[in-house]
């Protein structure tokens, strides 16, 4: 009685390997085809030993978020049409050719691009790739550009500049400076939203461990003439400068222009 030799596993598309899903989405001969179309149409060159790493690295390339969309989809797309040659010509005995998957592919890309996604980079490389595709982007909005200047204040009034984000309370700390030298008439400066609001609306909603200080502010503020206003931080940079060396000095004050600040802006 003779042994039976068990027959090694073949490709179902190509019938030259065995089959396995390294040989089956990178070496046979319709991933090959397909990955040479889609590595082309977006300029990109991956080369990999196994299924699992060239999909780790067509998931980190970088693109804008318009076309991240479209790469992304072709990707699972190109799996999932060798995935479905492979079944069709083995429970359907069926074949695809490869202009029906590439046509499949291209399909899917299409549809992606219908959704509403982000925008693409206003660059060549973007509106390249779109273009092989007949497809269209969604430009940047072009930035907004303001003229950022500091202003002095009116006649009779002091201006104080604060910085937003400077640790402890910067604002009530200035207030209540202002008090101190009899200054009644202020006009108030931060680059923080959050501190104008609070200060517009007479807020109490504070932190606790600066409660006391800001209610003290806010009692200071209702006996001046006082004006809140936001100011961008371009416009905010001396205050900025100013709040970050104030940390580590023990002076409240300067009565010349500091050296650190001659190259501000």
């Amino acid at each position: 009685m003779g042994a039976k030799q068990q027959k090694a596993s073949r490709c179902s598309v190509c019938g030259v390997s065995s089959e396995s899903s390294d040989h089956l989405f990178i070496r046979c001969r319709i991933a090959i085809a397909l990955w040479e179309a889609v590595f082309s149409a977006f300029q990109q060159c991956i080369s990999a030993d196994t299924w699992s790493l060239l999909f780790s690295q067509a998931m980190s390339v970088s693109f804008s978020d318009h076309v991240r969309v479209l790469w992304k989809t072709t990707i699972h797309v190109v799996a999932w049409s060798v995935w479905l040659a492979c079944n069709r010509l083995i429970f359907e005995s069926k074949t695809m050719d490869l202009r029906s998957a590439l046509s499949l592919v291209w399909r899917a890309m299409s549809d992606a691009n219908r959704l509403e996604i982000e925008c693409m980079r206003n660059c060549v490389d973007d509106l390249l790739i779109l273009r092989r595709f007949d497809l269209h982007g969604c430009p940047a909005r072009a930035p907004v550009i303001r003229s950022v200047i500091w202003s002095p204040p009116a006649p009779g009034w002091t201006k104080v500049n604060t910085d937003g984000v400077a640790l402890s309370s910067p604002a009530s700390i200035a207030i209540n400076f202002a008090w101190q030298n009899g200054w009644h008439r202020i006009w108030l400066e931060s680059d923080s939203s959050y501190v104008v609001q609070l200060l517009s609306s007479h807020s109490k909603q504070v932190p606790w461990r600066i409660r006391q200080a800001w209610q003290r502010c806010i009692y200071q503020i209702s006996k001046m003439e006082f004006q809140v206003f936001h100011i961008f931080r371009d416009e905010n940079q001396v205050a900025d400068v100013l709040s970050k060396h104030a940390l580590g000095l023990e002076v409240d004050s300067w009565g010349k222009l500091p050296v650190f600040l001659l190259f501000v802006g």
